[in-house]
């Protein structure tokens, strides 16, 4: 239940468990039906990303979908290409990181971790100003994750 505040359970309030399969053999491709579509979670200028359940596992995932169409009018393969070659390279900690990513005829999709949390910039606009040892604590992530970036 994703939507759903912390607080006791009311009478009637249903539960559902989710179970990972046992998997007898490595699957060797991948695609959109292996993933149980849950909500969108946000909507950028080439893209949709939706919350996301591995069917086999049960792990929650972001789905980023890319129209190809959209894609080639806007003259954006290269940048969209090199996101692709980046991502699929890193593993650290505070970069999100791309697990999978396949095509379909019409659309691209990545798959990569969920960043429950929400933007920085939703944070700040609460805050105004970040407390400084907040303040601290993200510039330390962002710029680890840039010193990995140039290494």
């Amino acid at each position: 239940m994703y939507d759903r505040n912390l607080e006791p359970m009311q009478d009637g309030e249903v539960l559902i468990a989710h179970f990972a399969k046992i998997a007898t053999s490595k699957k060797k491709s991948i695609s959109a039906g292996d993933f149980e579509l849950i909500k969108v979670i946000g909507r950028g200028g080439f893209s949709r990303v939706l919350l996301c359940r591995k069917k086999d596992t049960g792990r929650l995932y972001a789905m980023k979908i890319l129209k190809k169409s959209k894609i080639i009018r806007e003259k954006k393969i290269k940048p969209i290409l090199s996101e692709r070659a980046v991502l699929e390279k890193l593993d650290h900690p505070f970069i999100v990181k791309l697990h999978w990513a396949f095509q379909s005829k019409e659309e691209l999709f990545f798959i990569m971790d969920i960043c429950t949390g929400g933007e920085i910039f939703f944070h700040l606009n609460n805050f105004k100003r970040f407390p400084e040892q907040l303040a601290k604590f993200y510039f330390i992530e962002i710029l680890l994750g840039l010193e990995y970036l140039h290494s």
